[in-house]
């Protein structure tokens, strides 16, 4: 989000302060499965439908309270703190990358359609190359992507094993 912002206000080898500039032109929202008013309002409930699968915070601390000490101080506390991480990362990552990735630029709907491997369909990635950003960036990026996924990969084999704990 860091580099989203710095770079839309010019700070990128461009020199280019592009701001909101992929949200013009109709860009900002595209119909979803029909067109005018109707598909935009598929295109917000599609959305939702992938982020609500996605959400899993709240599955997760239930099944911690199991371990937590003092739970009745810790679970409200942490509860709390879930609703600011999903608008954080979630929403904000969201304006973000819509921010930096022309959503119908040619050669990224190409990588897409063709299932490019890895970074090559990476709407991060392909924002801060299409800005001339060859430098570590792109790699860290990736890395933090990956690290996320290994992150998940641990939640949720906690959460399997304690599901499976609980059950016996």
């Amino acid at each position: 989000m860091m580099v989203t912002f710095v770079t839309m206000v010019g700070g990128n080898p461009r020199n280019d302060a592009y701001g909101f500039r992929n949200w013009t032109g109709g860009n900002a929202m595209h119909p979803y499965y029909a067109e005018g008013a109707t598909g935009r309002f598929l295109g917000i409930w599609i959305s939702i439908r992938y982020a609500v699968f996605t959400v899993g915070g709240p599955a997760f601390l239930a099944l911690s309270a199991g371990v937590i000490s003092n739970p009745r101080r810790t679970i409200p506390r942490v509860a709390k703190l879930i609703v600011w991480r999903v608008v954080g990362l979630y929403v904000m990552g969201a304006l973000a990358v819509g921010i930096i990735c022309p959503s119908r630029d040619p050669e990224y709907l190409q990588a897409v359609d063709n299932g490019e491997p890895g970074a090559g369909s990476s709407p991060w990635v392909f924002g801060i190359l299409k800005l001339r950003i060859t430098t570590f960036l792109p790699d860290a990026i990736n890395f933090m992507i990956l690290l996320s996924g290994f992150s998940c990969g641990n939640t949720f084999l906690y959460t399997a094993s304690r599901s499976l704990y609980s059950l016996a």
